[in-house]
């Protein structure tokens, strides 16, 4: 086994992690009566980010692995 792709993997298991974690907080905050529009779509958008990142990251190491 490649170790590139052990270190990959544990590169987005951790990603993966973080964004579950801002997933449950943003969840957490939506549930709260005293939530603020303007902070909940800057964690959103942050979110959305994280996601983009892994999923091109995911991307490129499929392509990496058909090459």
């Amino acid at each position: 086994m490649n170790i590139d792709f052990i270190a990959d993997d544990c590169w987005i298991e951790g990603q993966l992690t973080g964004i579950r974690l801002l997933e449950r907080e943003l969840s957490d905050a939506l549930r709260s009566p005293r939530a603020r529009r303007q902070e909940l779509r800057d964690r959103v958008a942050h979110l959305n980010s994280w996601l983009n990142f892994v999923d091109d990251a995911l991307a490129l190491r499929a392509r990496a692995r058909q090459a």
